[in-house]
């Protein structure tokens, strides 16, 4: 049974580590489902002001299943779909690549500053021996008041993942579909496909090199009332490696990363793409206690 503290400042789960995936934690299930069987026995509640998460998972021996929940609201931004997951906190969206622009779209009239739409996120897990699937769906609505206009808002995130422990290695798919509206004023849409890996090679007694990479496609459309739609899609690919080193309960991580983005823009007949190379390094430590 393990217990693991959480505090407001770091209730995003990887905003409170740093973003080290090198770092493992049970919101990391999302990505690589399969190790739902490491978590068995585990209940965790979240809260943050009127944010809400939890995950509850259960099992037998070889065996776990679950699930988490998170009323998180939905972007209604033109984006990839979020991934879902409880993740101690907020999730955000992953967005396609930032390219070169091309000429946005004329605001529509009375557009409301941030219409949100509230959602209840339900996710459910399945493990078994070096395996696990992933499904999370998300789903919300909301209404804004912009002068004597009522706009009604809508989204929907549908996310499916599966993963694979190949030993020291985790290896990890992932498709998501979004879809959003703000009823007579803009329809967005999202698609996005992911491969991730993670691995560890042991170099002496509590320090191991910790390795990672990741390749995502992501495309998105936003079409205003009687405009042109504006079409985006965008590649990342990014990989990194650092130390491990785990004492008395607590882990600390250091790693590198360098990646690759690219991206383009449509809007009729203008297009914009660019490209950009990136390295980037990152720190972070964990503690938890179990008995």
């Amino acid at each position: 049974l393990c217990f693991t503290p959480a505090f407001a400042q770091d209730s995003a789960r990887r905003s409170g580590l740093n973003g080290n995936i090198l770092i493992k934690d049970y919101s990391d299930l999302t990505v690589f489902p399969q190790d739902a069987t490491k978590y068995k026995r585990t209940v965790r509640l979240n809260t943050n002001g009127d944010q809400y998460s939890g995950t509850f998972l259960s099992g037998t021996k070889d065996t776990a299943w679950g699930v988490g929940f998170n009323n998180t609201a939905l972007a209604l931004e033109p984006g990839a779909p979020q991934m879902g997951g409880d993740g101690g906190g907020e999730d955000e969206p992953v967005e396609p690549v930032e390219p070169p622009i091309a000429p946005a779209p004329e605001e529509p009239v009375g557009q409301a500053d941030d219409p949100l739409a509230t959602s209840q996120m339900l996710d459910l897990y399945y493990a078994k021996g070096n395996w696990g699937v992933h499904l999370g769906v998300a789903m919300g609505g909301g209404k804004a008041e912009v002068g004597e206009n009522t706009l009604e808002s809508s989204a929907m995130d549908i996310n499916v993942n599966f993963g694979m422990n190949l030993g020291a290695n985790d290896v990890g798919l992932a498709v998501g579909l979004s879809n959003a509206e703000v009823v007579d004023q803009v329809t967005n849409s999202g698609l996005s496909v992911g491969a991730f890996f993670r691995g560890y090679k042991p170099q002496s007694k509590g320090v191991e090199l910790g390795y990672f990479g990741y390749a995502l496609f992501a495309s998105a459309s936003m079409e205003p009332e009687g405009q042109d739609a504006t079409e985006m899609s965008g590649l990342v690919v990014q990989g990194g490696a650092g130390p491990v080193i785990e004492k008395d309960g607590s882990t600390v991580s250091i790693y590198g990363e360098v990646g690759f983005r690219q991206g383009s823009t449509k809007q009729g007949d203008n297009e914009a793409s660019g490209s950009s190379k990136q390295r980037s390094e990152g720190a972070a430590t964990a503690s938890q206690r179990c008995v």
